[in-house]
């Protein structure tokens, strides 16, 4: 069949996990014998160091013999008229949307709060067959049927490879960076939360740095906060940090602009406390793991991997960050094979994975 994947290629791949888990998809649905194409808005600005065919928005629309059996809407949706005139030219063509963000969550923080007023929902459309979402997302199943007035709506599987971790990697490597473990970066903590919405902030994890200090006093070298660059202006937040115990401290805790996970580790700390609510699936978690760091998370689909604690529970999150300074590269060897098995099963080549979505596309 003749697949067409909507992406944005002029944001990077690095912006965000959606970007690549569209090329994830691609690569397993190729490896279905499926004929795949990557559908842009533009010229790409990022093209992916793949042996991936595209075609932009504009030539498929104008081209009558450019026909697809499916229509997976991913990066950016299309004019009502574009579904219509394409199913016009194939009418058993299918139209899936697919939210590997969490539309739930987002939507709460764009109507509340107002940030991003620009932003603007998709709309419900007659021609969409389909929507997929990810495993994580599953407690928002009725709120999606409900959305999009649509009962089709269905969980698929969550894949990940390593390809643009080993891509930056080898980048980092001619510079001489490495961001892997370190023993002697160990107490040096960096927190990545993109500081949005609510359900992705760096709040929990500073804390669970002050009641270490408060625990432990000492111990910690630093604590580096990226994606900050909006939030350390909040006169709120300034006098809150000012107020703990590691805010009172000199050049300890810093308010960083975004920076790339890798080149941070490389540079800055080696430990990564995170923290989510209803977003338990991350790239940015198994990159960590991958990288052999100590991720001192939240997330109870991956409570056997890394050092996990629960909820918002920062005394547990303080003594979890401190098991894993003492003891981590002591038992980096079992941590590495334990978090292969993860790998494993979120791999592109995975069997279940390509039979699952075998299933859904020959459905």
């Amino acid at each position: 069949m003749k697949i067409g994947i909507t992406v944005n290629m002029s944001v990077a791949f690095w912006a965000n996990g959606m970007q690549q888990n569209i090329v994830f998809l691609y690569s397993l649905l190729s490896k279905l014998g499926q004929d795949c194409y990557y559908i842009t808005q533009e010229t790409p600005k990022f093209p992916v160091h793949k042996n991936h065919k595209g075609m932009v928005l504009d030539d498929l629309m104008a081209d009558k013999n450019e026909v697809l059996d499916i229509l997976i809407v991913a990066g950016f949706d299309l004019l009502p008229e574009m579904y219509k005139q394409l199913k016009k030219r194939n009418s058993k063509m299918k139209i899936i949307l697919v939210h590997y963000g969490n539309k739930l969550m987002d939507d709460m923080n764009y109507a509340i709060t107002g940030i991003d007023g620009d932003k603007a929902p998709i709309f419900p459309s007659e021609h969409i067959d389909e929507i997929w979402t990810s495993p994580h997302y599953e407690y928002s199943l009725g709120y999606l049927k409900t959305y999009y007035k649509n009962e089709n709506v269905k969980i698929v599987p969550y894949i990940w490879d390593s390809f643009f971790v080993d891509e930056k990697l080898a980048m980092m490597r001619e510079k001489n960076l490495d961001p892997r473990f370190k023993k002697s970066k160990a107490s040096s903590v960096c927190i990545f939360e993109p500081n949005k919405t609510h359900s992705k902030t760096c709040l929990i994890p500073v804390m669970i740095c002050e009641r270490f200090d408060q625990l432990f006093d000492g111990e910690l070298d630093s604590v580096n906060v990226f994606c900050a660059e909006k939030i350390r202006e909040r006169k709120y937040l300034r006098l809150f940090v000012k107020n703990l115990k590691i805010g009172q401290k000199d050049d300890f805790i810093f308010f960083n602009n975004r920076w790339g996970k890798l080149n941070a580790c490389s540079r800055f700390g080696n430990t990564v406390v995170s923290h989510q609510i209803k977003n338990e699936l991350n790239y940015s978690h198994l990159e960590c793991l991958y990288l052999d760091l100590p991720l001192i998370h939240n997330c109870d689909m991956l409570c056997d991997y890394g050092y996990y604690y629960n909820d918002c529970d920062v005394d547990m999150g303080a003594k979890q960050l401190k098991n894993a300074m003492q003891n981590h590269a002591s038992v980096l060897p079992q941590y590495r094979q334990d978090n292969k098995k993860l790998f494993d099963k979120f791999a592109i080549e995975n069997a279940q994975n390509l039979n699952d979505y075998n299933a859904l596309i020959n459905e």
